[in-house]
Order: structure tokens, then C-alpha cells, then sequence
């Protein structure tokens, strides 16, 4: 192989390797939003279950209170008082963090569907465009190409970067995109860079496809700044969910002993009020479900973290 037919072959695969970075990002967007819309809907269904659970713990934290004032009224220093009172304290303290969890379960939620991906999918489709445009109308005069080549062949790489595209190929994800755009850079700098004056609109096209390229990797920064913040927030979700089950699974316990011995008395003094029965009977319901749901709102927020 001559040297002229050398430095044409390289050139082509140089061409190459900036079209298939520019298919690579393209296809690493699309599906970095496919999968983001499932991230959207998984973390749109957390939300309702968070406030499922919330309104659950808020329902047993009034049926603890009504049997709290009830139970004051009759003897308030006796010690099954006395352990009500300290199991209501703490379902209150529960449901404040439970309505803390609802807050940012939406914020989370509220984040999720405002994340920058369209922009970085527009911007990234604008590069690729006018990338098109410039590798036509640049190539479209090989002659002049090669002729610039030969006069300057220090500029056109021995080994290209074609290999490292490969590899970044089987990592299409948004925090991939990055190197690949400065991928993009520097082989374009390669070839076009050699004299882009020489050929039409040559210039102006480079021009804008740095500019494209800038755009995206500005763009690229606020949808990763969005997608880590979402990030934490899902995170302390999750680890208040964690909280909240288990602190409603230790107030189960308790109220269970409590029911037990409001029932022994309710058998040996029929004179206690039926209402308190009604109610503990509610609330020992209501207290089931309250983990329940906040054990389902935890497996939600969980898979809104994947």
C-alpha cells in the first residue's frame, strides 16, 4: 500500500469514528431516557404509596390519641396509662417523620419529571445534524483533503480512536457521554482541524459543531446535577422509610400489650367504657396497616432507587 493510499485509509477510518461517536451519543440519550421515564414512573408510584402509608400512621396516631384522652379521664397515673401515653408520644414523633417522608417523596417525584433529558436529547440531535453537515460538505473535496494531509501528516493519527468508541459503545449511559463528546473533540481537531478554511463553509460548520458540542456538554452537567440531587433525595427516603417501619413495628408491640390488658379489665369490670374497647379494636387495625403500607412504600422507594 502506497503512502497516499495509507494516509486515505486511515483518513476513512478516522471519518468513521466520528460518525459512530456521534450514532454512539445519540443511542446512549435515547436510552438514557427510556430508562429514565421508567425511574419517572417507578418514583411517581412511590409517592402514592408514601402518602398511603402517611395517611395510615396519621389515622393511628388519632385513634391513639382519642384513647390517650379517654384513658386520662379515668386514671392518669395508673401504669397502663402511663404506657399508652408513651407509645402515642412516640406514633406522634412517627408521624411527623412520616410526613416529612411524604414531602420529599413528592419533591423527589416533582424533580424526576422535570430532569433536563429532552434538552440534552435537542442538543445532542442538533450536533448530530450539523455534524452531517459538516463531514459532507468538508469530505465532499477529497483532492484538497489529501493534498493538505500530505503537507501536514503529522495531523493525521497513526492509530485512531476507534477502539476506545467501541469500548464506550457497551457504556451508552448519561455519565458516559461526557469523554465521549471530548472523544468527539479531538478527532475532529484531527482532521478537520488541518485547514477547515480550504473548503466552503468549511469554517463556520466547525465552528458550530464546537459550539453544539459545548452546548451539550453544558446541558449534559445540569441533567447529571438533577439526576444526583434526585438521587439523595431518593436516598433519605429510603432510610426515613426504614425508620418508620421499624419504630411503627416497636409501637405495634407495645399497643398489642396494652389491648391485651384493656380487654383482661373490660372482663373483670364490665363498667369500662365500650367506646374504649371500639377504639383500641380500631386502632390495633389500623396499626397493622399502618406497617403494611409503609412496609410497601419502603419496597417502592427502594425500587425508585434502581
Amino acid at each position: 500500500m502506497s503512502s497516499e493510499e495509507f494516509k486515505k485509509d486511515v483518513l476513512k477510518q478516522q471519518i468513521d469514528t466520528i460518525r459512530l461517536i456521534s450514532e454512539n451519543l445519540l443511542k446512549a440519550i435515547a436510552q438514557a431516557i427510556t430508562s429514565h421515564k421508567q425511574s419517572e414512573s417507578n418514583m411517581a408510584y412511590c409517592a402514592s404509596h408514601v402518602q398511603r402509608a402517611v395517611n395510615a400512621v396519621l389515622s393511628l396516631a388519632g385513634d391513639l390519641g382519642s384513647i390517650n384522652s379517654i384513658m386520662q379521664v379515668e386514671d392518669s397515673k395508673n401504669t397502663i396509662t402511663k404506657l399508652l401515653h408513651g407509645v402515642y408520644e412516640q406514633v406522634i414523633r412517627t408521624a411527623k417523620k412520616a410526613e416529612f417522608a411524604a414531602q420529599l417523596a413528592m419533591e423527589a417525584s416533582m424533580l424526576s419529571a422535570e430532569v433536563s433529558l429532552s434538552s440534552v436529547d435537542a442538543r445532542a440531535q442538533n450536533l448530530s445534524d450539523n455534524l452531517s453537515d459538516l463531514l459532507t460538505s468538508y469530505f465532499s473535496k477529497p483532492d484538497i483533503l489529501f493534498s493538505e494531509l500530505s503537507e501536514k501528516s503529522d495531523k493525521l493519527r497513526k492509530n485512531n480512536a476507534r477502539g476506545k468508541v467501541k469500548s464506550e459503545e457497551e457504556k451508552a449511559q448519561l455519565s458516559h457521554l461526557q469523554p465521549m463528546l471530548v472523544l468527539l473533540q479531538n478527532e475532529l481537531q484531527v482532521i478537520v482541524g488541518v485547514k477547515a478554511m480550504s473548503v466552503e463553509n468549511g469554517a463556520i460548520l466547525y465552528d458550530q459543531v464546537c459550539k453544539d458540542i459545548s452546548v451539550l456538554q453544558k446541558t449534559l452537567i445540569t441533567a447529571q446535577l438533577e439526576l444526583s440531587e434526585l438521587s439523595l433525595k431518593i436516598k433519605s427516603l429510603t432510610q426515613k422509610m426504614k425508620a418508620i417501619n421499624r419504630e411503627l413495628t416497636t409501637a405495634k408491640d407495645s399497643l398489642n400489650r396494652f389491648f391485651e390488658m384493656i380487654r383482661k379489665m373490660k372482663a373483670i369490670n364490665p363498667l369500662i367504657s365500650d367506646d374504649l374497647i371500639s377504639s383500641c379494636e380500631k386502632a390495633q387495625q389500623d396499626s397493622v396497616l399502618a406497617i403494611e403500607l409503609s412496609s410497601e412504600a419502603l419496597k417502592s422507594t427502594i425500587a425508585a432507587q434502581t
